[in-house]
């Protein structure tokens, strides 16, 4: 027997002709329904034939999201082969036997009309035994809300060897992405989550994709990156302090002299092709504490769900002001008072020595992810790429964190630090104030 799970939520009309549809393209073929409703009232069974009734079983299943559905329906269900259906789904004529015919090892993608069949399938025909061997015996990995499952399920099924996507086993799926359906209430709160879900996927697939939910107390593997956009002028003020850094231990990535926004990106897309956790930037025109990735790492490893913390440092040019603002009803504000030893929450920081879990690289769009913005360099207002990089955070919902106990000289003819911007404060007054947005 094969047994179509098919969650449901808030369509009852669509889901029965998803049902009808279902029957009328697997006739000849021992196959059952289960349908998985988040409400009695989702699925309505009116006017379907006798012959379809009789083989179709609803449950209900209140927890939310798709995945507890398709995994409580596997559980009843009496096939030894399951497919993962869904209420917006148009079976064509001819599916069934096309996946039949080519899950050899007991795994054969659904087409859907619209993905690469090479890269993954979104729906699947699976044997019990498959699940059990492959999957931990879960029809839909359970980790997720609403997104990435059939990432996962294509990938582990790639690693096994048994990948395969017919375009023949064409099963088409009707979703607002493709424009072929309407973005009701169930799509925008399943939306919501794939921010969510893309970290999940990331982060399982660093673990090999393991039949239990991932712990987030991984230890912190740090790999520094030196942009070398300027020459050397400090040599004899931060070469000492940069090899105190290296003789600890810590990896540097070997990039040769560049732009600093093109720098500060291939650092990110280094970090995301190694076993590294984090991104640890140290500008070459500050003067570092030997101890800074140990400061930065610790305020990490105390709460993971800290993807970026910066060091307080200050700008090189009049009035001095930390690298550190907050924006609040539209305006940008510099921060002008801190805690000592504490940690600001902010919605913009420098990147003159920072912290940056690959987990912003892998859920933020990019590359890039830093870049000079030029547009308002007219009125001399061009935000670089870090206060970019922090918009991009922001609009992601994002934490940026500052350090206040950690902080680097920034050099100049002189040294830029808290005292010089006290004394520039006392001189001029009170410079936390409005400035202009980027």
């Amino acid at each position: 027997m094969i047994s179509v799970v098919m969650p449901t939520k808030g369509r009852p009309a669509q889901a029965r002709a998803c049902v009808e549809r279902l029957f009328e393209t697997t006739r000849g073929h021992d196959v059952e329904c289960v349908v998985v409703a988040s409400d009695m009232g989702d699925f309505d069974a009116s006017g379907l034939d006798e012959h379809v009734l009789e083989r179709v079983t609803m449950i209900r299943c209140e927890e939310p999201g798709p995945m507890p559905a398709w995994n409580a329906g596997a559980q009843i269900a009496q096939g030894e082969w399951l497919v993962t259906g869904a209420d917006d789904l148009v079976w064509r004529e001819g599916w069934l036997e096309a996946a039949l015919a080519n899950a050899r090892y007991g795994f054969c993608g659904l087409y859907d009309g619209h993905t690469d069949p090479s890269e993954r399938a979104t729906h699947f025909l699976l044997s019990r035994n498959y699940i059990e061997a492959h999957q931990g015996g879960d029809l839909m990995p359970p980790y997720y809300r609403s997104w990435y499952p059939d990432v996962e399920i294509s990938e582990i099924a790639r690693r096994a060897g048994a990948y395969v996507c017919p375009i023949e086993a064409r099963v088409e799926h009707r979703h607002p992405d493709w424009k072929d359906a309407p973005d009701d209430t169930t799509y925008q709160a399943g939306r919501a989550h794939h921010a969510k879900d893309r970290r999940t996927f990331y982060r399982r697939q660093r673990f090999g994709f393991p039949n239990e939910a991932v712990a987030w107390g991984e230890d912190v593997r740090p790999i520094i990156g030196v942009p070398l956009e300027r020459c050397v002028p400090y040599a004899d003020e931060v070469f000492w302090a940069f090899i105190a850094i290296a003789q600890q231990g810590y990896p540097f990535i070997q990039l040769p002299y560049t732009r600093i926004d093109v720098a500060r990106n291939k650092f990110g897309m280094h970090l995301l092709n190694s076993d590294f956790t984090h991104l640890v930037m140290l500008d070459l025109d500050h003067d570092h504490r030997h101890d800074v990735v140990k400061r930065l790492v610790r305020r990490v490893e105390a709460d993971r769900r800290r993807w970026v913390v910066s060091g307080l440092n200050f700008r090189r040019g009049q009035p001095y002001e930390p690298i550190a603002f907050v924006v609040k009803d539209g305006a940008t504000y510099g921060v002008a008072d801190w805690e000592p030893d504490a940690l600001m929450s902010v919605d913009m920081i420098g990147c003159g020595c920072v912290i940056v879990a690959r987990e912003v690289f892998e859920q933020l769009p990019g590359p890039p992810w830093f870049w000079n913005d030029y547009r308002g360099a007219a009125i001399d207002n061009w935000p670089g790429e870090d206060i970019t990089f922090s918009g991009l955070c922001r609009q992601h919902e994002i934490e940026l964190w500052v350090d206040t106990a950690t902080s680097s000289d920034h050099l100049i003819d002189g040294r830029v630090n808290e005292a010089v911007y006290r004394a520039y404060q006392q001189a001029h007054g009170d410079v936390g104030t409005e400035i202009e947005s980027p």
